[in-house]
């Protein structure tokens, strides 16, 4: 008779050094369930970081149904998210974790949530400002204080997007710390973008009241910077406390196996003068890797030790593209392009049915940052 083994009692570090190998959230939460011992060992909030997810759409039903693609297994995963079900909501933006849902018939109603806790963890924010439903599609992003040093509160971001013409004209801004008892802080687009670490340090020092000083003195004019995420492909990275704009250049029309796609670093000089920054120089980026995603800012994550981040490579910019492919098909891709080698890439085919959808980079994680409003 084979002989029997208590599990259960393992030694903690053993438990720990197993549980630190998981990757993947789900199979984090599986093994920390197994029981009590296990349980106490670990905790969620001393794990390190999980392998991206990517959001398969933004739209969810009233199922309250995520769809998430696994990078480790290469499956859809359909995630109930119970702060979401019995309305239709579009989730407009992504970070520290947490979605941003915002209610599809009641368009100034809006939740951050994230999917991985249950309803609990899902914070109601104050009302959006009237100009979300004035025209365009209202997107957003939350700031994640792992991300951004110096930072000990978590912001939500959201923006209007307006298509070509309209979106040369100027555009608002707002901004809420969470847990705030006060509403948003509407800023210009054009006094916004380059100064974000300035703004949410008068933010959280200040209140609203802070930043509308700003704009009665007019401190910190772009002169006239109209530029949004989403608007000619550029993405926001940021880096003790400055902020810079990774765009991308893309020939739709490359054939395979490599995508014609480059990316240029730039800094924003006055209000519409752009410096260019060779990727090269900036050490802040080495080792590291950049995941991009069609209308948000870029993740900026550190390499781990075996100088990867589950099947990503560090020096690297993900993102995700129309390819064509041999025998005259175009198949929705995962791509990468190497900033030190200026090499680009098709990484593999995204499996599975994409129709003409936007997949988005996902950071999951098992903290919940944000309090109740």
């Amino acid at each position: 008779m084979a002989e029997s083994r208590n599990w259960a009692s393992l030694p903690n570090d053993m438990v720990q050094c197993i549980s630190d190998r998981l990757d993947d959230p789900l199979d984090f939460i599986s093994f920390r369930a197994v029981c009590q011992p296990w349980r106490e060992a670990i905790t969620r909030e001393a794990h390190g970081r999980f392998n991206p997810w990517i959001l398969k759409s933004d739209r969810v039903g009233v199922d309250g149904k995520v769809l998430f693609h696994r990078m480790g297994s290469d499956k859809v995963l359909k995630l109930h998210v119970p702060a979401l079900k019995g309305k239709r909501t579009r989730l407009a933006g992504f970070g520290a974790g947490h979605l941003i849902a915002i209610d599809v018939d009641d368009k100034l109603s809006a939740v951050l949530v994230n999917p991985l806790l249950p309803t609990a963890a899902s914070t109601t924010l104050p009302r959006l400002p009237e100009w979300c439903v004035g025209g365009g599609v209202t997107y957003g992003f939350t700031t994640d204080p792992e991300m951004t040093p110096g930072d000990k509160d978590v912001f939500v971001v959201i923006y209007n997007w307006w298509p070509y013409p309209h979106a040369l004209e100027r555009m608002d801004v707002a901004m809420w710390r969470c847990g705030s008892d006060a509403g948003w802080a509407t800023v210009p687009a054009e006094r916004f973008w380059s100064r974000m670490p300035f703004l949410r340090r008068r933010l959280a020092e200040h209140g609203p009241m802070g930043l509308e000083v700003l704009e009665e003195d007019g401190v910190g004019n772009g002169a006239g910077m109209r530029w949004v995420p989403g608007l000619e492909n550029a993405h926001l990275i940021e880096h003790d406390g400055m902020v810079r704009f990774l765009f991308r250049e893309e020939d739709d029309w490359a054939r395979f196996p490599s995508p014609q796609v480059t990316f240029a670093l730039q800094d924003m000089i006055g209000g519409e003068n752009w410096a260019l920054v060779n990727l090269a120089d900036v050490p802040e980026l080495h080792d590291k890797i950049i995941l991009q995603s069609s209308d948000s800012s870029c993740y900026v994550l550190p390499a781990r030790d075996d100088d990867s981040v589950g099947p990503l490579s560090k020096n690297c910019i993900y993102f995700f593209s129309w390819q064509h492919l041999e025998e005259g098909r175009q198949e929705y891709c995962l791509c990468k392009w190497d900033f030190l080698e200026h090499v680009s890439t098709v990484v593999k085919q995204m499996p599975g049915v994409w129709d003409c959808a936007e997949a988005r980079w996902f950071l999951p994680t098992l903290k919940h940052y944000c309090l109740h409003h």
